[in-house]
């Protein structure tokens, strides 16, 4: 595998998002690539320890679970009320299913959430701190979007 820092060099802006719960002061890492919202266990969950049900990252490995939790998140002036996996992870997550059911879209460009109902738009930052990048590896080989870029500059 290829690392992706070796194809596409270093990453030189960070286009992640985090919203900020105006109630809670909580930040909130906005990820449309995990299919389920998220956020980390209480100690005292901890303590109670995991349940059976395991989620799987994108690497493969096991993430354990805690249960659910639903909770009120205020972003600028508008609350949402959402169901959130409990799960051992380090960041709260906004996922696919919170930004679907409350018809948002992210804008990285601009920082900002877009309610597609109206076109209004919430505030969000870029995740300054996030030191990953989204994209661990591209496998050059099995690609289908590299093979056939590589194929497009043969021909």
């Amino acid at each position: 595998m290829t690392d992706v820092h070796h194809v596409a060099g270093p990453v030189k802006n960070n286009f992640l998002l985090h919203v900020t719960d105006t109630e809670r002061g909580e930040k909130w890492l906005v990820d449309g690539g995990a299919l389920l919202s998220i956020i980390p266990p209480t100690t005292q969950q901890r303590l109670q320890g995991p349940n059976s049900t395991k989620l799987k990252a994108a690497n493969g490995s096991d993430i354990a679970c805690f249960g659910h939790e639903t909770r009120t998140i205020t972003i600028g002036t508008q609350s949402f009320v959402f169901d959130f996996v409990i799960a051992d992870v380090k960041l709260r997550i906004l996922g696919a299913d919170f930004l679907a059911k409350n018809y948002l879209a992210p804008n990285h460009r601009d920082a900002l959430l877009i309610n597609l109902e109206d076109f209004s738009t919430l505030p969000a930052e870029h995740a300054h701190g996030i030191t990953h990048s989204p994209v661990n590896f591209v496998h050059q080989i099995d690609d289908p979007i590299i093979s056939c870029w590589i194929h497009i500059q043969i021909y």
